[in-house]
């Protein structure tokens, strides 16, 4: 159901995931939506979109190009 468009947080939602390799535990908020006329660049745009396909695959995004990762905000984005 949450991987549906109709899944799809219209709020930005506070999320709570756990590194499965370290057991840290990180809280934040994703926001695949912004209110009318509040901008951000694209790659915080990408960066979120990220976040969420982390959350909702739990953590099974991947990018193969490091350069790529770093550059978009992808790198650190669980």
């Amino acid at each position: 159901e949450r991987l549906t468009p109709e899944g799809l947080p219209t709020e930005s939602p506070e999320v709570t995931v756990t590194d499965p390799h370290s057991g840290r535990t990180v809280t934040s908020r994703i926001d695949l939506f912004l209110p009318p006329g509040q901008k951000k660049g694209t790659r915080r745009a990408i960066s979120e979109v990220g976040r969420w396909m982390n959350y909702v695959t739990d953590g099974r995004f991947l990018t193969m190009a490091a350069d790529l990762s770093g550059s978009i905000n992808v790198e650190k984005s669980h």
